[in-house]
């Protein structure tokens, strides 16, 4: 598998070649891992932007950024799910911090719920991890019915978390890259949505500023759906704010 940093406008995708050139990392272009090094260097979106543009590496800046891949069956470019992570989310990519995570939101029903609707179908029948999503959902069942958690569910949210991003290399293991990733973006994903939800008592110039930002959020592609309905949600409610509906003005 082939990984690009790539650059959409419209249906139109180009790759981004020669950005190791300019930041002080010894990086493939090419690995997964090494872009999202390179990604979580910068403070946002429109950062990267920027430094990509004024470096000459795309064309304008009115595209989107994104990450792309290619697999040895399929010479199509295709995007990777969740967008591009940055400098604030690197601790994501901590399996011991990702995993506390995880563990940490098991009683929070959006999150779970979201969790068991993008993982458990898919992953249920898998070996070394099928018996981990089921022992999940069915604790996650019965902690919505008695609100107790079940002895033992931290272990086998863990326990998913560790086999489902290790993968076997000739006589070793190691963690996979890309599905550590996926679960990170996840989580990523997850918790911008719940801080874009909390920020309400704000200026018009942090307002500004907030919906700014959650526009630059939503130029990154292959995003879920209900999380850009989340953000959407959310400029509108900040824009209504703004012009004074929602919040008494002194």
């Amino acid at each position: 598998m082939k990984y690009y940093l790539i650059y959409t406008d419209g249906f139109n995708f180009d790759k981004i070649i020669g950005f190791s050139k300019f930041i002080d990392l010894s990086i493939n272009e090419n690995k997964l891992s090494d872009i999202v090094q390179f990604t979580n260097t910068f403070k946002n979106y429109q950062e990267l932007l920027e430094f990509l543009y004024y470096n000459g590496l795309i064309p304008d800046m009115n595209g989107k950024i994104n990450i792309g891949y290619k697999s040895k069956k399929d010479s199509s470019l295709n995007i990777l799910p969740f967008g591009l992570s940055f400098k604030g989310d690197a601790k994501f990519f901590d399996f011991n911090y990702l995993s506390n995570y995880y563990i940490n939101h098991m009683t929070d029903e959006k999150f779970m719920n979201n969790f068991l609707n993008r993982y458990y179908n898919y992953l249920k029948n898998t070996p070394n991890v099928g018996t981990f999503i089921t022992n999940i959902k069915n604790n996650y069942e019965i902690y919505l019915e008695k609100h107790i958690q079940p002895l033992g569910c931290h272990i086998e949210m863990r326990y998913f978390l560790n086999n489902y991003t290790y993968k076997k290399y000739k006589n070793s293991y190691k963690r996979d890259f890309t599905k550590l990733r996926d679960l990170a973006m996840f989580a990523i994903n997850y918790s911008r949505q719940k801080e874009i939800i909390r920020q309400d008592d704000l200026n018009d110039r942090e307002i500004i500023l907030q919906i700014k930002h959650i526009k630059e959020l939503l130029q990154q592609e292959n995003l879920d759906e209900e999380v850009i309905e989340t953000y959407e949600n959310k400029i509108n409610y900040l824009e209504n704010l703004m012009n004074g509906k929602g919040r008494n003005r002194q």
